[in-house]
């Protein structure tokens, strides 16, 4: 994979508190948040933030770096996932994962090829060498197009990838399986979509739910055909997330309309124009009960229920990925240029 990036290992975090301007302090009661991680240095090609929020993983110039978070200081421990037989190839990666249970990291290339593994499980801080670097990784190269997201089923059994369509594989094949194999692709309706934003497994893993802007497609994952017709939505989107185990789907438009829906029912949840005239990104919590909305020269944070505002962070930055932990207690914040980690936890 060549040369460990000079200077990665040795780079410090910096801890600082956040507050809001006064007269939001009064009104909203915020600053309650601190920032926890603030990179400025890197060159990143795609960030995840795991369910409890202990762990960051970050994917730059070919390499897969893990932020262990809870470990007394925050610790960086290298992961190589896989390597292609390009070697230029493996410079770029469109997107990382992590499983819920934290066990596992999976990772999209550029040409479509999926690769995941247990994590190492030398500590954090550790150099990971020889037998355990290679270790237990697994490669899918896919004929499909456009791959841009992946996701773990919530035991770790699956593994989704989703581009114009959505491949389904196993992530843990039988010993007298020597090959890793598709399980499904997924049908789309006549003309195709536009890539998919992201995708997840319903708790069970019988149904794996992908969400575009166009609106909401479930499959059955043993075959790979509709569970139910899709559930289009007719706005400008900016951009579209799922939950962890599926149960919830949002939407951003261009007019700063937020759009919550319950996959099962497909009934809204909440329509809600955001202040600002677009809403570029958005972000669920693992259980469906949060949103984070990018808007306006900040990032908002509401209680779905009864859509209660529970904090704002100010950015004048680009947010090209924004994750929310379990319970709504971290969130990340990151573009290509810039890293921030928060903990919300005085918010909820």
């Amino acid at each position: 994979m060549g040369v460990t990036p000079d200077g990665f290992l040795s780079r410090l975090f910096r801890r600082r508190g956040h507050g809001a301007s006064p007269e939001r302090e009064e009104q909203y009661d915020f600053g309650r948040h601190s920032l926890l991680v603030d990179r400025t240095d890197q060159r990143y090609q795609a960030v995840d933030l795991s369910a409890g929020g202990s762990d960051v993983l970050l994917a730059e110039r070919g390499y897969i770096w893990r932020l262990a978070l809870d470990v007394g200081d925050l610790a960086e421990q290298q992961l190589l996932v896989w390597s292609p037989p390009d070697e230029a190839a493996s410079q770029q990666i469109n997107a990382v994962r992590i499983s819920a249970d934290g066990e596992w990291v999976a990772a999209l290339h550029h040409d479509n090829a999926v690769g995941w593994r247990r994590i190492p499980s030398a500590r954090p801080g550790a150099t990971i060498s020889g037998k355990e670097k290679e270790a237990h990784f697994r490669t899918l190269a896919t004929e499909e197009l456009g791959m841009m997201c992946l996701r773990f089923s919530p035991d770790a059994s699956f593994l989704a990838a989703a581009g114009f369509n959505v491949v389904v594989t196993r992530v843990r094949t039988p010993a007298d399986v020597p090959e890793t194999q598709v399980m499904s692709v997924t049908e789309v309706p006549d003309g195709g979509l536009g890539t998919f934003d992201d995708c997840a497994f319903t708790a069970d893993n019988s149904i794996v739910r992908s969400v575009s802007h166009e609106g909401l497609f479930s499959w059955r994952v043993g075959d790979g055909q509709y569970a139910h017709e899709p559930w289009f939505v007719y706005d400008e989107i900016r951009s579209s997330v799922l939950n962890e185990t599926a149960t919830v789907a949002a939407w951003g438009t261009a007019g700063g309309r937020a759009l919550v829906l319950d996959t099962g029912r497909r009934e809204i949840l909440q329509d809600r124009h955001v202040s600002g005239e677009k809403i570029w990104s958005v972000a669920l919590d693992h259980d469906g009960e949060r949103i984070s909305v990018w808007h306006d020269e900040e990032v908002s944070i509401f209680r779905i229920q009864d859509w209660k505002i529970l904090d704002r962070i100010p950015t004048k930055e680009e947010v090209s990925w924004l994750r929310l932990s379990h319970g709504g207690q971290r969130m990340l914040v990151a573009n290509p240029n810039n890293l921030k980690l928060w903990d919300l936890r005085k918010s909820s």
